[in-house]
């Protein structure tokens, strides 16, 4: 870009804005520096800005600096003070780098020869290709990573498997210093971090490593392993599956002398940090000798216990030794924060127990601040929190409490100390904020209640009424009752039909049952079926039947019936038989699932009014069905014509046989809610006296 103008000698071309103009000032005067400075071309450059008062204070600027401050002066001065000294120290680092390149070409016996003679230390050939395989790291997590073969390019094949066989071979001569063993906390020496990145070569290369390995070899890696960054070395779960045993004692030596110096509001961040975030594969080994250690002391730190809490109830430790520990515990800890954190582990595998230690534990407590903060922290340590999230932990507590009734109780126990009119609202603030322990305590709550409304069924329906007429802030029961509606409008809803099952109700209207819900519906049609057939229809064998007065003869030509229509959809067995000798009258089967459809049936004319309302409720409802298998059962009730009239339990009153009937299923709806896990009970009536009238 020219800036005078072609036409007019000696003028600056007039449709350049002020910018341009800049730029070609900027651009003439270092042409005039350039040539010495010549002084018609700086009596030319100040007429040309001659009118243009911007372009002339520039100009003016250029041929007069001004006089620099103090302090601009001295970091000019400094700053080229800097650049003589990198250009000295790259000058200095090339003639370094050639030097050694050529030394290692030229002198690559004697390097090895050194290696041999000095093993375990860090030569100076070692050390230089140790720090080139560094200058074009990937990743800042680990001390080392494998990348030997970077130093073929620039050294060739035989420097790079130089420092590859010697990097291998430096580990097994040098013994780190433990930091239990005196070493510096904040400190990796140079030669922990060479012989990790020999062990990690080695474990790559070397094909089954580590299973030659001898036990002083072992225990050596797991020294090296302790000095990892962020974590253990890629390789260490491998040598702890091949040599479980030596790997954990090492990790539980180091452990305990980490608890041992332990200060309550310090964190060393040492071994046990690492086994929580990066050793999960560890803990199954490690959760017993951390039960012993728990058995016997209590840490005196609340980061250290949530860690050794956290490795027992992530591992396959049994509920009974866990529950065992923590009852012990609950009853003779008094500090709120330790006793709040066992409870909540007690929570997850005896919810019962610890819920009702909890109760009585916040209730001996006066204040109402110390209530909150005690319930806070219990909350919290139910859940993984968000820090935890975060960092993508999953949540290794247990939950033996996800149950409706347990989760109602929590929930309205949460609200009664966390109370809502307290909690902080975020939303309406402009910048971003770290969440704290109330933050988390409100999401722990809320997800007490997530749980519940996911869980479909009677018994988290029930709960939900419970909590909204329960619920210590009035202003949620109308939303919490909205949500006890969805749930029984989710958990009423038909599920999707397969394939197969509207493929097989196009052929013959009917479809096979997949589940226990469509097989009782199933039993019900197939049993109305029978009793319109014997009460309207033509070929009816009511007359025959009535003169039987034997249940178990009825039993049999119903169950014949039953299973005369069965058609392959379920089965019905003669004789079937509880674990407790009880026989069921009936009970169908389905085929591909296992959740039987008991049926009770009775000749109501053997039976009076209360015997057969006790009958519905501790028979079927309480024998019959207490199988977590089955949430549904039939009620049958045969009439022969004997009876005219029964009395009802705790009244007075008299009904004929339709009356009962309908005061059975009546009687079904008031006991209802007693019986959570009971879907439901259908009670049939057939009259065998219909027909012949």
């Amino acid at each position: 870009g020219g800036t005078l103008s072609p036409g007019i000698p000696g003028t600056l071309s007039p449709e350049y804005s002020i910018d341009d103009k800049l730029v070609a000032l900027s651009l003439a005067f270092d042409i005039y520096k350039a040539a010495n400075r010549p002084r018609t071309w700086r009596l030319l450059l100040k007429k040309l800005v001659k009118g243009n008062d911007e372009l002339a204070m520039h100009l003016g600027n250029y041929l007069k600096p001004p006089v620099q401050s103090l302090e601009l002066r001295s970091l000019t001065q400094q700053n080229a003070k800097w650049k003589i000294i990198a250009k000295a120290d790259r000058k200095k680092q090339d003639s370094y780098h050639a030097g050694m390149k050529k030394s290692l070409s030229e002198n690559l016996d004697e390097a090895r020869s050194e290696l041999l003679e000095k093993p375990g230390t860090i030569t100076n050939s070692l050390c230089y290709l140790f720090d080139q395989t560094r200058k074009n790291k990937n990743t800042t997590w680990r001390w080392t990573e494998y990348n030997w073969k970077m130093l073929e390019p620039e050294f060739g094949e035989d420097v790079a498997h130089f420092y590859r066989d010697g990097v291998v071979s430096f580990w097994r001569y040098h013994v780190p210093k433990l930091r239990s063993e005196g070493a510096p906390f904040n400190e990796t020496p140079w030669a922990v971090i060479i012989g990790l990145a020999g062990l990690e070569i080695e474990a790559i290369e070397i094909k089954g490593w580590p299973k030659n390995m001898g036990i002083a070899e072992v225990e050596l890696a797991c020294k090296y392993a302790s000095f990892e960054l962020n974590g253990f070395p890629s390789w260490f779960p491998r040598l702890f599956e091949m040599y479980p045993d030596i790997v954990c004692d090492f990790l539980m030596r180091e452990i305990r002398y980490e608890l041992s110096i332990e200060k309550p509001e310090t964190d060393p961040n040492y071994i046990l940090c690492d086994v929580i975030w990066y050793g999960q594969w560890a803990w199954d080994k490690l959760a017993p000798s951390i039960y012993d250690y728990l058995k016997a002391r209590e840490p005196i730190n609340l980061s250290n216990l949530d860690k050794l809490l956290k490795i027992v109830q992530g591992s396959i430790f049994p509920d009974e030794l866990i529950e065992e520990l923590v009852a012990r515990k609950c009853r003779i800890l008094k500090e709120p924060d330790h006793l709040s954190r066992w409870l909540a582990v007690w929570t997850g595998v005896a919810p019962e127990a610890a819920i009702a230690s909890f109760k009585a534990r916040i209730g001996e407590m006066a204040d109402q601040k110390e209530q909150t903060l005690f319930a806070m922290t219990f909350a919290t340590h139910l859940f993984t929190g968000r820090s935890d999230e975060r960092r993508g932990d999953v949540n290794v507590t247990r939950q033996a409490f996800k149950t409706p009734a347990y989760l109602k109780s929590l929930y309205l126990l949460m609200h009664k100390y966390i109370r809502s009119q307290e909690d902080i609202n975020h939303t309406e603030e402009a910048e971003a904020y770290s969440p704290g322990l109330r933050d988390d305590a409100q999401d722990a709550r809320n997800s007490l209640f997530n749980l519940l409304i996911n869980i479909h069924g009677k018994e988290s329906f029930f709960a939900l009424i419970d909590i909204a007429k329960e619920h210590p802030d009035e202003a949620f029961r109308p939303w919490i009752m909205l949500h006890a509606k969805t749930n029984a409008e989710q958990h009423g809803d038909m599920i999707p039909w397969q394939p197969s099952q509207v493929r097989d109700f196009q052929e013959s209207q009917e479809r096979t049952p997949s589940n226990h819900r469509e097989l009782a519906e199933l039993a019900v049609l197939r049993l109305l079926d029978l009793k319109d057939d014997l009460e309207q229809g033509d070929s009816s064998v009511a007359s025959i039947l009535k003169i039987v007065k034997q249940e178990t003869e009825i039993r049999k030509y119903i169950g014949n019936a039953l299973r005369d229509k069965a058609f392959g959809r379920y089965s019905i067995p003669q004789e079937e038989e509880f674990a407790d000798a009880k026989k069921p009258d009936l009970r169908f089967h389905g085929a591909g699932f296992d959740g039987p459809v008991p049926v009770e049936l009775k000749l109501a004319d053997n039976w009076s009014g209360p015997k057969l309302f006790e009958r519905l409720e501790n028979q079927l409802c309480i024998d019959y069905l207490r199988d977590n298998r089955s949430s549904r059962g039939i009620y049958v009730l045969v009439y022969r014509g004997e009876t005219q009239h029964w009395e009802l339990p705790d009244s007075n009153d008299r009904v004929d046989f339709v009356g009962l009937i309908i005061a059975l299923q009546e009687q079904w709806k008031r006991i209802s809610p007693t019986f959570l896990k009971i879907d439901n009970i259908t009670v049939i009536g057939i009259d065998l006296t219909k027909r012949s009238s």
